[in-house]
């Protein structure tokens, strides 16, 4: 059996070529990379209700967790709804929501989760040990504002990480 190595300079992989004709290719092929993340980032743009509608989404759910006696399964309608959103947001675009490319894109999107935890929790203490629905609305209205302004952001920070390839 003969060396891969045993060849005559005729046994030269036409894929590759010389060296400098191999580093060329290379430089192109590394050139259409660059060009196939700035079209995928520029395709992943969001509609614009997108945003708005996963905060209201958000922003019920935190609500409804400050009624004690609101029915159960109406928590799980509104996972499924964000479960939706995302696999809409998946299908449309190619890619998963939930996973950051970068660091920027990274502490937005745990920015804005920060954010609707601790608006659920402070709901839900407000609604059993506050008298008046006040200081929910208020929470739940920081809360739809913050998942927009921070939705929109990491949108467009993780469109920026895939068009640099970070």
């Amino acid at each position: 059996m003969a060396s891969d190595f045993s060849g005559s300079a005729d046994d030269v992989d036409p894929r590759i070529g010389s060296e400098p004709v191999a580093a060329e290719r290379a430089r192109d092929m590394l050139a259409s990379l660059d060009g196939d993340r700035r079209n995928l980032a520029e395709r992943m743009v969001v509609p614009a209700w997108y945003y708005p509608v996963f905060a209201g989404v958000v922003a019920s759910m935190t609500f409804f967790f400050s009624v004690p006696s609101w029915p159960h399964f109406l928590y799980l309608l509104h996972l499924m709804a964000i479960l939706f959103l995302g696999a809409w947001y998946r299908a449309r675009c190619g890619i998963n929501v939930q996973a950051s490319v970068g660091r920027r894109s990274n502490a937005l999107l745990a920015l804005m989760m920060g954010v609707a935890a601790f608006a659920m929790v402070a709901s839900f203490f407000l609604g059993r040990y506050v008298q008046g629905v006040g200081w929910v609305l208020l929470v739940v209205a920081v809360e739809f504002v913050a998942v927009i302004v921070l939705g929109v952001r990491y949108d467009a920070a993780l469109r920026q990480e895939i068009a640099q390839g970070k």
